[in-house]
């Protein structure tokens, strides 16, 4: 375990004990006495402690010497990769970011065994307990929204077998409504694919509507059995936009404002959808982000809403076609705080631009936080390609099939790259595969 003044991977000094940082402070008891021991200490070595900055403007870690990478837990290694240059995130953002993406999460295997058992009962405990420390705030606040989306099905259609066994065998447990739901909007999410509304040809856009309709069902009927499953109001709005109900979308993110004044990721999708003018009101947009300053103490998360406006500004310049523009302009939200949606619009800004280095950096970033980690790791493993490296594109290709089992295209490359590196016949070159996109 690195001490107080060890120097990591990229150089960085933590401003918290690693101990401290991997519990949430109500798991803390001993932290007081921890953090008088490590001040000694500190005091002793000669490092520096800031105590002038809040605690949820503090800055990233300063540079510090090395550690070895392979003693670091998957958190660690989120917390000390080195952020994009010139940007001015800062440390709790980083932390709680990284606690979201990698704190140990239900698996479909996990989910699969205990349906199978038809453990009904423990199943509703099981996610009982997840909302319950999540309402105390005593877990990540992303790690219910895994857990209702769960990684490491085989297919789609294995899913929905499962989850529709589950809602079968228990149709008034909100938190199997809510992971059929979660299901079925990642279906309407897959059928949407990225673009404009606008430019989505009508069969595709009654495919996605249908999709989210039935999504919507489901979510519907799991915040009526459960009003406080806050996870469930985000991808009701989610389904609310993708359906084309954007009425609808304020009256679910005033509810579970209501309820949780401190969410970050509620009013956070119903920003992300915002920029179309069919998720959130203008009225809403701009009480989103004075709100987001009031509870910012109390989540740090709420930091990254300062992105949104210079990201949808930046969205619809791309949506326009002006990438050069809106490179410059996507890159403005995404020094200010690591949000995912621009983090992702300017890795494809980037790749529209043909510039894959810069593609690569932010592709890093999405997969850094484990967030959209499936779309992240497609992209990356397209920029190797064009790179020059198929042998890591192909690593992420393999990878991101984890989270989209059903992407045909996906498993094409994967399988035309697996051929390219097999004993060629005389004259062929191993990993010669055409590139395309993915």
């Amino acid at each position: 375990m690195p001490m107080p003044c060890e120097r990591l991977p990229d150089g960085r000094l933590p401003a918290r004990p690693i101990s401290d940082r991997l519990l949430p402070d109500r798991l803390r008891p001993g932290r007081f006495v921890l953090g008088v021991l490590l001040l000694g200490a500190l005091a002793l070595s000669g490092c520096k402690v800031n105590e002038a900055a809040p605690e949820h403007e503090r800055a990233a870690p300063p540079p510090r010497a090395e550690v070895r990478w392979d003693q670091l837990d998957p958190i660690q290694r989120c917390i000390y990769q080195r952020a994009p240059e010139g940007s001015q995130w800062t440390f709790p953002v980083i932390q709680a970011l990284c606690e979201d993406g990698f704190w140990p999460a239900l698996t479909a295997a996990d989910l699969k065994r205990m349906i199978d058992a038809k453990d009904w009962k423990a199943l509703e405990a099981l996610y009982g307990n997840h909302l319950k420390r999540h309402l105390a705030r005593e877990e990540p606040e992303y790690l219910l929204y895994r857990a209702l989306e769960p990684i490491g099905w085989e297919s789609g259609a294995e899913a929905e077998r499962y989850l529709r066994l589950w809602v079968s065998a228990r149709p008034e447990d909100p938190f199997a409504r809510a992971a059929r739901g979660a299901h079925l909007l990642t279906a309407a999410r897959e059928a949407r694919g990225d673009g404009h509304r606008e430019k989505l040809s009508g069969t595709r856009i009654a495919l996605v509507n249908g999709k989210a309709r039935q999504a919507n069902t489901q979510l519907r009927r799991a915040v009526a059995l459960r009003p406080d499953l806050i996870p469930a109001y985000a991808l009701l709005i989610e389904s609310y936009a993708l359906g084309g109900d954007a009425a609808s979308v304020d009256l679910a993110l005033g509810t579970a404002l209501k309820q949780a004044p401190w969410s970050y990721y509620v009013p956070a999708r119903a920003l992300d959808y915002g920029n179309e003018g069919r998720g959130v009101s203008a009225k809403r947009l701009g009480m989103v982000l004075p709100h987001s300053r009031q509870y910012a103490r109390e989540n740090p998360r709420m930091a990254l809403m300062e992105a949104y406006q210079a990201f949808h500004d930046g969205e619809r310049q791309y949506n326009f076609g002006s990438y050069k523009r809106a490179m410059l302009t996507l890159q403005s939200a995404t020094a200010t705080a690591p949000l995912r949606i621009a983090l992702l619009r300017t890795a494809r800004c980037a790749g529209r631009l043909e510039r894959y280095g810069d593609a690569m950096a932010y592709y890093d970033q999405l997969v850094r936080f484990g967030v959209a980690p499936g779309e992240a790791l497609v992209g990356r493993g397209l920029a190797w390609e064009h790179l020059g490296d198929p042998r890591k594109a192909l690593s992420d290709y393999k990878a991101a099939q984890l989270y989209l089992p059903d992407h045909e295209e996906l498993r094409a490359r994967v399988v035309l790259l697996e051929k390219s590196f097999r004993p060629a016949k005389a004259g062929a070159r191993p990993g010669s595969a055409k590139q395309g996109g993915a």
